[in-house]
């Protein structure tokens, strides 16, 4: 793991504007040391030793000089991987670009239009076809190939972490979309697959049918506002995204035929599986990660070499960035290696350590140390998170477990049979939706305050001596232990600061913003208490972060729909009142 944390290190840092002699020195420090051990070694052979002289690689010292300069060496190239990226993604821009151009994303529909990650001329674009133009992109998925024409600009107003982890070299303007053909096989033959699925779940409403896509390949695309609301207000955001745990539920549908095959043939399925499961979740960071692992655990099987569990996380980390350095800036990645870390190393401790039957304790101790490595990073990257998260995941996890192992199952069969058909075979499957949307949803109800990085910590600590009081007393847990676990969160609960507030909606922050921005005042002419959203997602998450509980009034062009949306989502009473005016008054 030590060589895991160095190797992303030395990507995060070449990665960024460092000075260009530090993968040198690396270099040559890592050079140095590795020659020095086997150059030692040369010396006591050639004298007739063995080999152990001092500072030889097989002495002690000489294993960790070798040691340390392999990972100096390691660290050097990628390092160097990770300049050579980031100088390619800074390269002058042209003007316009014309020609064929291969979708790397599903196209997504915003305020404003239809974008879509694009590969033309060997570099990656974030295009965005306007109102005249979307049809044709729309109607396209990832890995088609489309004759394209546009104005190129530069990324202005987005992360640089997002930009750099998607290689994005700046902004593509479509005028011009023209389909060509459906791209190479293995493209094609993924988006058959998510046609399939779609198709079979015909027999879902709206949302759950969206819901169903996002658990099962991480389309979430067709989610409302609300929803993605509800679910970051309960913790359960990751459900909505393709994760290593979907993997590792379409491995488990597949064991049965696994266990029947000799070692060769198993190792061979189950890498083609993989690659087929990576390609068809459009090779998200944290299916990757999932993809490798499972690779390499698979090898260490066939080979007969059982290998721990946390190694096989630290190489899979120490391969793919080599492969691609600026995976340390995807979110995605980071959440996907600290919850899988935390799972390994504290999934078993915790389960032996917390009372009662297995079949209770074994679950909860999976989703603490998931949320353990999990929250810290979420709580850094987007802000508090909710304090129920981890009851919210306890309800919604078998549910959405069933789903993702029915999905790649009966789900593609239910996309060949008809209707009638597929709505028998679906049947557990839209039960399991509609109990992970009650869970969002009252959850998200509760009003339950969100946690930063400080409270998690408080809380992680009180439970720690709660578990381990009650440990040492062998008993029901005693008044110290529990004073322990709730003093944290009488702390962190607290009364909401904007109740009855009048909330005003400004659309002149559109001209601010090239994704458009609305600006909610909690409270008129106070620039420490109004805040800045892209989407309506985004306005009813900042207002659970302020605590607000209940909304008086809307104001403002786009009042009459914002207005019920906030209602369902944070009100208490009656539903707002709307009024609007022209927008850019």
């Amino acid at each position: 793991m030590l060589v895991a944390a160095v190797v992303a290190v030395a990507a995060s840092l070449g990665a960024q504007r460092t000075p260009g002699w530090l993968p040198v020195l690396l270099c040559v420090v890592g050079g140095l040391g590795v020659s020095a051990s086997f150059a030692v070694d040369r010396v006591s052979v050639v004298l007739g030793g063995t080999g152990a002289l001092p500072g030889g690689s097989g002495s002690p010292v000489g294993r960790i000089v070798l040691a340390v300069g392999g990972i100096c060496l390691v660290a050097a190239l990628v390092g160097m991987r990770a300049r050579q990226d980031l100088d390619g993604l800074v390269v002058p821009l042209p003007q316009r670009l014309a020609g064929t151009a291969e979708l790397g994303s599903d196209p997504v529909t915003g305020p404003f239009g239809t974008s879509a990650e694009v590969v033309l001329d060997g570099r990656r674009w974030y295009a965005m076809a306007d109102r005249t133009s979307e049809a044709v992109l729309l109607a396209a998925r990832a890995g088609e190939r489309l004759v394209v024409q546009g104005r190129v600009s530069e990324i202005d107003g987005a992360p640089q972490g997002w930009v750099r982890a998607r290689h994005l070299a700046g902004r593509l303007s479509l005028s011009s979309v023209t389909p060509l053909d459906p791209g190479r096989p293995w493209f094609a033959a993924a988006n058959w697959v998510h046609e399939l699925l779609e198709r079979g779940a015909a027999s879902m409403e709206g949302q759950h049918r969206a819901l169903y896509l996002g658990l099962v390949v991480g389309d979430d695309r067709r989610q409302d506002d609300l929803t993605e609301f509800r679910f970051r207000a309960s913790g359960l955001t990751h459900l909505l995204a393709v994760s290593g745990q979907n993997l590792a539920f379409v491995l488990v549908a597949l064991s049965p035929l696994l266990r029947r095959l000799p070692i060769r043939a198993r190792w061979m399925l189950g890498v083609v599986a993989i690659s087929w499961f990576v390609l068809i979740t459009r090779a998200e960071p944290s299916v990757l990660r999932a993809g490798v692992m499972a690779v390499l655990a698979l090898t260490a099987a066939a080979t007969g070499r059982p290998t721990p569990a946390l190694r096989v996380v630290a190489l899979t980390v120490c391969l793919l960035l080599v492969g691609d350095p600026m995976l340390v800036h995807s979110v995605g990645f980071r959440l996907s290696v600290a919850a899988t870390s935390s799972l390994v190393m504290f999934s078993s401790p915790l389960a032996r350590r917390l009372p009662g039957p297995d079949v209770l304790t074994r679950p909860l101790a999976v989703t603490l140390a998931a949320q353990l490595g999990a929250v810290p990073v979420m709580a850094a990257t987007f802000g508090p998170a909710s304090v129920l998260t981890i009851v919210a995941n306890l309800l919604a996890e078998p549910a959405a477990g069933l789903v993702m192992t029915l999905g790649m199952t009966t789900g593609l069969l239910s996309g060949l049979v008809r209707e009638e058909v597929a709505w028998v075979l679906q049947s557990p499957v839209r039960l399991a939706v509609w109990w992970i949307d009650v869970v969002a949803d009252r959850v998200s109800a509760l009003g339950a305050p969100p946690v930063g990085l400080l409270g998690w910590g408080a809380l992680t600590a009180g439970a720690i001596s709660c578990v381990w009081t009650f440990r040492r007393s062998r008993g029901a847990a005693p008044g110290s232990a529990i004073v322990l676990l709730v003093a944290p969160m009488l702390v962190l609960l607290r009364p909401p600061s904007a109740v009855g507030q009048q909330i005003r909606i400004d659309p002149g922050a559109v001209l601010r913003s090239d994704c458009g921005s609305w600006v909610v005042e909690l409270e008129p002419g106070d620039p420490h208490r109004t805040l800045t959203a892209a989407r309506t997602a985004e306005i009813l998450e900042q207002l659970w972060i302020r605590g607000v509980t209940r909304v008086t009034s809307v104001s403002g062009a786009g009042a009459a729909s914002l207005a019920p949306l906030l209602h369902a989502a944070v009100a208490t009473g009656p539903e707002p009142a709307a009024r609007g005016s022209p927008c850019g008054r």
